[in-house]
C-alpha cells in the first residue's frame, strides 16, 4: 500500500478542495510533507486511512475530512467504529486526528 503525494484536481469533493488548500499552504511554507490517503495498520485485519498528513511547526498533523450531512446541514457524526479506530491509532502510534 502506498502513500499518495497530494495532487488534488479542482473538484467539488471536500477532501480534494481541502487538499488543494493544503498544497497552497505547503507552497507558502506554512506546512511541509503533505500526503493524502495515508494508511495506518492497526491490527492484522484492521487499518484506517487518514485523508491528510503533514508537518506544521515540527508536529505531525493528521486530518480527516468528514463534511456536512446534506439532509440535516449538521457535521457528519463519527461512527463507533471510526471512533474506536482513532483511539487505537492514538494508542498504537501516539497520534490524534483532527476532524475538519
Amino acid at each position: 500500500m502506498s502513500i499518495k503525494r497530494c495532487i488534488c484536481p479542482i473538484s467539488y469533493s471536500i477532501s480534494e478542495l481541502d487538499g488543494k488548500l493544503g498544497l497552497m499552504l505547503e507552497q507558502g511554507g506554512a506546512i511541509s510533507g503533505l500526503e493524502c490517503q495515508v494508511p495506518y495498520i492497526l491490527g492484522p485485519n484492521t487499518r484506517v486511512i487518514i485523508d491528510f498528513r503533514y508537518v506544521e511547526a515540527d508536529l505531525v498533523i493528521l486530518e480527516d475530512v468528514k463534511g456536512i450531512d446534506k439532509r440535516t446541514g449538521q457535521p457528519v457524526s463519527l461512527t463507533a467504529t471510526v471512533r474506536a479506530k482513532y483511539a487505537w491509532l492514538a494508542d498504537k502510534y501516539g497520534l490524534t486526528v483532527r476532524i475538519v
